[in-house]
């Protein structure tokens, strides 16, 4: 896998905003399929999936859907929750209309979907926040959801004329390890006043050998986005003293003619000790990224080894900052927050 590093500089690399995403790409091989499910474990999936039915300009739709599945010792399997809520966004990511049986959700209409948003949910919502409910994770998952749904904005045939000033960028300035100051992109907008388009790497789409291993999956249109997530927790230590736990997190764009490519893909294991409530051991890998030095995030996923998972999301948001890290990878960091509440939905005998 490569890893972080400078990249050289446009004209003496030989790379440039039409070219970056190829030479400049970061790893490209992209997970197949979905592990067997494993008796004695639970699983959770979750996809939001943003759709631009008026073109490149216009509003966003987004339709959410998680699930819980409990798989048994003896193989039977129980569905332990749905969730499911749609939602329009403005272009410029405004949420103009929200549908859920929770009314209170609609004081959230008005808000832009960007910073702000999550602690605002949270004070609506603090008891489905304690719960470690797949409303609290697709509410929480919105922002970050709809921003990098915004890269399909970069697949408009317009955008490489589109100009941008290097000052108007300054606060982006190691962010993230795609957007430290000497990396690929930045460089580019430096040099050329434009920001390069990553490459996707083609995915395989379905897993026909079990058909319970993700919940009900919309096909989606050319130009739209998917945010999916997979967490398995699994009750496979004979002493009861830790469980195992298997993360896979992907955003996808779909193409008129290459159909769906992943932009970014991150997988997560570890063990979680349920008594202290602690992440014993945690290793990260990324199959797919858009440029040669998003790798570089990866050593920060260790930062969590010996962590508890107690207000484990508020700290990977105020701790995780900076070029040694990644805006999408502390997204799946944070989501390891539910380890809890999914130990706790194992049955007795596979505990």
């Amino acid at each position: 896998m490569e890893g972080g590093g400078q990249a050289d500089p446009p004209g003496q690399g030989g790379f440039n905003a039409r070219d970056a995403g190829v030479v400049r790409g970061g790893p490209k091989s992209p997970v197949t399929g979905t592990p067997q499910r494993a008796s004695g474990s639970v699983r959770r999936t979750a996809t939001i999936d943003s759709v631009r039915p008026e073109g490149w300009a216009g509003r966003v739709e987004v339709a959410a859907r998680a699930r819980d599945l409990l798989t048994r010792t003896d193989g039977t399997t129980s569905t332990l929750a749905r969730e499911h809520l749609t939602a329009v966004l403005s272009a410029d990511r405004v949420l103009r209309a929200i549908e859920h049986p929770d009314a209170r959700l609609a004081a959230l209409v008005g808000r832009p979907v960007a910073g702000g948003f999550r602690a605002r949910a949270l004070d609506l919502l603090a008891d489905e926040a304690g719960r470690g409910s797949l409303l609290n994770l697709l509410v929480d998952d919105l922002p970050g959801a709809s921003l990098v749904a915004g890269y399909a904005l970069q697949r408009d045939p317009q955008w490489p004329s589109r100009r941008v000033a290097a000052e108007h960028l300054s606060g982006m300035d190691d962010l993230c390890a795609g957007w430290a100051r000497d990396a690929t992109i930045l460089q580019v907008v430096r040099a050329e006043g434009v920001i390069p388009v990553p490459t996707t790497a083609a995915v395989v789409v379905g897993d026909a050998d079990d058909p319970d291993a993700w919940h009900e999956l919309a096909p989606l249109p050319a130009g739209a986005m998917r945010r999916a997530r997979r967490i398995d927790v699994v009750a496979d230590d004979p002493a009861r003293a830790t469980v195992g736990f298997d993360v896979h997190f992907r955003d996808s764009h779909v193409d008129a003619r290459d159909g769906e490519g992943a932009v970014h893909e991150y997988t997560v294991r570890g063990r979680f000790a349920p008594a202290t409530r602690t992440i014993v051991a945690i290793e990260g890998a990324a199959p797919v990224l858009p440029w040669t030095e998003c790798p570089g995030a990866l050593v920060s996923v260790a930062r969590l080894a010996g962590s508890t998972t107690d207000d484990l999301r508020a700290r990977v948001r105020t701790d995780f900052t900076g070029p040694s890290t990644c805006t999408h990878l502390n997204d799946v960091l944070r989501s390891l927050a539910d380890l809890p509440v999914l130990v706790g939905m194992l049955d007795g005998p596979a505990r």
